[in-house]
């Protein structure tokens, strides 16, 4: 129980004693650090809202009551604190500071971001920014155009917490160099909204971590051969709302808050689109130095208050070089970026662009077959099997190279499902032969793009040939 210092006069002299705080008013302060939230139909405890009570439990749990006249706990905060501690819903405010705040349309909600930690004094800061940047500019690979926007990434997340990065920051390399040490200097600025996590929570789909989060990093990277993670990062980047899912707790959407690091001791970490625009993707060459070299670092960062001197400098210096919309910007494509497409693209996916690049056969400009023809086409290669298991990751591969095979025709008194790979809008084309009246017309044209292995059946080969 708390206690209170008071002093009073007694005849003419001076007398100090100790009040104790009454038990009910500690009580009530217990029940405030709880809100109820109306959508989940639970309250949630404000300073860890992975708490969560129903109405019952709640009132049992703060049984017996201490509140004059029996009132339930439930009912103090539900009723007589309403406007402070009755809300709509969870939600992720990150540009306010406040618990409880109201959002765009006026409801009070429960901010489930906790604000960034204030700097020390500038007294306790003994040092500037240049030795935390040197570094970064090695791990760099010396590159000032990299290193540059790298940093107002850094400093958008750090300035601008109510718009988040629409690309990450994936470095690869050799292992203890330091790549981590800035996504742990911003763990520092950014504060409780930072976590650091294993890839295995960048599948998983009980994502409860990604709540009230600002800035997630990843330090062992090693996916080059999961060719679905890409996808499901991808997402991650481009959805403005996120549905929260815990195991055995309420679903709920939330604003999206979080912003990614990477990093990984191999040259290719992950296998990317072709068309990448989520990542930012440097393999820096630098060799590992000395242990003293590494002991100085830190003790620049952690003691001497580098860290907050690097946070001034995203500040003050960085983040005016920012445009008004850099965080929507496509990021830029590093040389070390064009290897990453190459080298950890699907297997299936490189089989495919290798034989368009041919033109042969079926897989010719301007072609038409039978679906059939691709699916034999793929089985003859060994190489493939244990990927094209995945259908839905095969199809995916094959439609993004202009496949269409549902295409469902009578030819010759046979029906078939034919396909091809529509280029420069040639679908449109090929469907207008399709529907041509004049028979011998539509038969003609049809034949002269032919390329299956199996025409003789729809009249598109003559017998013989």
């Amino acid at each position: 129980m708390d206690q209170t210092r008071v002093s009073t006069v007694v005849g003419g002299e001076r007398a100090e004693r100790s009040l104790s705080t009454p038990s009910h008013i500690d009580y009530a302060n217990q029940l405030l650090r709880w809100v109820y939230v109306i959508s989940l139909n639970k309250y949630v405890n404000a300073d860890d809202i992975t708490l969560r009570r129903t109405e019952a439990q709640f009132n049992e749990m703060y049984s017996p009551s201490q509140l004059g006249g029996g009132m339930k706990p439930s009912r103090f905060i539900r009723h007589i604190h309403s406007k402070t501690h009755k809300v709509d819903r969870l939600e992720s405010l990150p540009e306010c500071s406040d618990r409880v705040a109201p959002d765009e349309f006026g409801l009070q909600v429960m901010n489930v971001v906790r604000p960034s930690p204030k700097p020390p004094p500038e007294s306790e800061i003994k040092v500037g920014p240049e030795r935390i940047i040197d570094h970064w500019t090695w791990i760099n690979n010396g590159n000032w155009d990299d290193t540059l926007h790298s940093l107002k990434w850094m400093a958008w997340v750090k300035n601008r917490p109510d718009k988040r990065m629409y690309h990450g920051l994936v470095y690869s390399g050799r292992s203890r160099t330091g790549k981590s040490f800035m996504a742990k200097a911003m763990e520092v600025l950014i504060g409780d909204a930072a976590l650091c996590i294993n890839p295995d929570d960048l599948r998983d789909k009980f994502n409860a971590w990604m709540l009230g989060l600002r800035f997630a990093y990843v330090e062992e990277l090693q996916e080059g051969q999961d060719y679905r993670l890409y996808n499901q990062i991808k997402t991650k980047f481009t959805n403005d709302e996120i549905l929260i899912e815990n195991k055995g707790r309420d679903k709920y959407k939330v604003r999206n808050t979080v912003n990614y690091m990477m990093f990984s001791n191999y040259a290719v970490p992950l296998s990317v689109d072709s068309d990448d625009a989520r990542l930012f993707f440097v393999h820096s060459r630098v060799e590992k130095k000395s242990a003293e070299y590494y002991r100085a670092l830190l003790k620049y960062m952690y003691v001497d208050g580098g860290v907050w001197a690097f946070g001034k400098y995203l500040d003050e210096e960085i983040f005016p070089l920012c445009s008004e919309n850099f965080y929507a910007e496509l990021p830029p494509k590093t040389r070390d970026h064009a290897a990453l497409v190459a080298d950890g693209m699907h297997p299936v996916e490189a089989w495919l662009v290798d034989k368009l690049a041919e033109g042969e056969g079926i897989f010719a400009p301007n072609k038409f077959f039978e679906k059939q023809d691709i699916t034999e086409a793929l089985s003859l290669e060994e190489n493939l099997k244990p990927f094209l298991r995945d259908r839905s990751g095969t199809n995916g591969i094959l439609r993004k190279h202009g496949f269409e095979g549902e295409n469902r025709h009578t030819l010759n008194g046979r029906k078939g499902t034919f396909a091809w790979f529509n280029r420069d809008g040639w679908s449109d084309e090929l469907n207008v032969t399709f529907a041509l009246g004049n028979l011998e017309e539509r038969m003609g044209l049809l034949r002269s793009v032919w390329a299956g292995s199996r025409g003789m059946r729809y009249g598109l080969v003559s017998r013989g040939k």
